[in-house]
């Protein structure tokens, strides 16, 4: 999930919608594990492929926001799709995501 790319902010998405999410927000509970990994991905000290399942209600999306939020504020492109929009989505959209250090695609 990390790129080579720092610096800007490339996002497909209104972001501003989930800026208030972040780790501080998420009570880890048995999902610890879940939270530390994608804390260490900021840093780069983690794998750059994440895939979080779980039961509806277990914070994934939050996990995922917060993640976009912030490797934002560590002044990295991300990008955060929310799949559950996919019909009032262009596929251009898709376009450059390779170029970017984070993209997030929510509800897969």
């Amino acid at each position: 999930m990390m790129g080579e790319n720092g610096g800007g902010m490339q996002i497909p998405l209104a972001f501003n919608k989930y800026e208030h999410v972040d780790f501080d927000l998420y009570e880890a509970g048995q999902n610890q594990q879940a939270l530390q990994h994608l804390q260490n991905i900021i840093s780069g000290d983690d794998h750059r492929n994440v895939y979080l399942w779980g039961r509806t209600g277990t914070g994934k999306s939050h996990l995922l926001q917060a993640l976009c939020t912030a490797a934002a504020k560590a002044e990295l492109n991300v990008a955060y799709i929310p799949l559950l929009d996919a019909d009032s989505l262009s596929p251009q959209m898709l376009l450059g995501l390779e170029h970017l250090a984070l993209v997030c695609l929510d509800d897969i």
